[in-house]
């Protein structure tokens, strides 16, 4: 049976190799409907072969794990590229556990919406409450609040509210509430805190822990369960350049810019070494060149990849 190495080759059939990374990128992602689990679940029944070839690929993501408790020593990575072998990174580790069960994979029931890959997906939350989704974002509807409520779950969306006094929309994140009557305004979720942008009208933000906090126009917020930051001013192209074909990063953790590039480029790309993961970023860039960003991040700290097929790119300082 063909098995691929750590450059993404195979001796044979380098397609399985390819949609194997593929399919572990999009499962470990919490946003994943149910029709691509169902899929998923028929892609493992058609040949032993891709079983097998995900099963290395959990192996493989076991080991990349493993590195944070580990020293990160140079000679893992070649003077001209990446060159791991498969003894160093497996070191006889066992199959990761969840892989044992993906043959009676079940599927549970989901309110979940998710925008399509480069396509913006637009809903009608309640008669006057209008959300774009950004790519690959995703929200669910929540039932039996007296008012309109949706749950950002990943990704972002920028919400058009005009409602009757006390009738007002929730937008849930993990860090809090934000609550609207009369606004337009973008909410964004990244690793570590929401991002509240306002073009108009006024927004409430109801912390888990703490007051709540008002927002106006032209104003933008960023806040996690217990941190937060001063509210700022902003012009008004800030909020949801995403809408305007840009990515723009004003000093954000890498982790979330790539995240952002994620929303626009095939495949995915992580990075493997956490210490990297915090290097803030500021840059600006069309949304059509996400592979553009993608190079001038690398450039800018020094980054090498370690690449399979074209599905996964996994980033560590050269």
């Amino acid at each position: 049976m063909a098995r691929a190495d750590l450059n993404g080759r195979a001796d044979r059939g380098r397609t399985v190799t390819d949609e194997a990374a593929a399919w572990f990128v999009r499962l470990r992602d919490a946003g994943v409907p149910d029709a691509d689990r169902r899929a998923f679940a028929a892609w493992l029944q058609q040949s032993p072969a891709h079983a097998q070839a995900f099963e290395d690929m959990a192996q493989l993501w076991s080991g990349l794990d493993a590195l944070p408790r580990a020293a990160f020593d140079p000679p893992f990575i070649a003077a001209n590229g990446v060159a791991f072998s498969r003894r160093q990174w497996l070191g006889g580790a066992a199959i990761a556990a969840g892989v044992a069960a993906l043959g009676a994979w079940t599927v549970t029931p989901s309110s979940d919406i998710t925008a399509a890959f480069r396509t913006p997906k637009s809903l009608a939350l309640a008669p006057g409450a209008a959300v774009d989704l950004d790519s690959l974002s995703t929200v669910a509807l929540v039932a039996g609040e007296p008012n309109p409520t949706m749950r950002l779950r990943h990704g972002q969306l920028f919400a058009d509210i005009a409602r009757p006094v006390g009738r007002g929309v929730k937008l849930i994140v993990p860090f809090g509430t934000v609550q609207a009557e009369n606004a337009a305004f973008n909410l964004k979720i990244e690793r570590r805190r929401a991002l509240l942008s306002v073009r108009s009208g006024r927004v409430t933000v109801q912390r888990q822990k703490g007051g709540d906090i008002a927002l106006g126009a032209l104003s933008e917020l960023p806040f996690s369960t217990e941190v937060i930051d001063p509210v700022r001013q902003i012009p008004a192209s800030r909020v949801a350049p995403w809408r305007d074909g840009r990515l723009v990063f004003d000093r954000t953790l890498l982790v979330d810019a790539l995240d952002d590039i994620n929303r626009y480029r095939p495949g995915r790309v992580w990075v493997g070494d956490p210490r990297l993961a915090e290097r803030p970023v500021t840059g600006h860039f069309d949304i059509t060149e996400a592979n553009a960003a993608l190079t001038a991040l690398m450039a800018a700290f020094s980054l090498k990849s370690l690449n399979f097929g074209t599905s996964l790119q996994i980033l560590f300082a050269a």
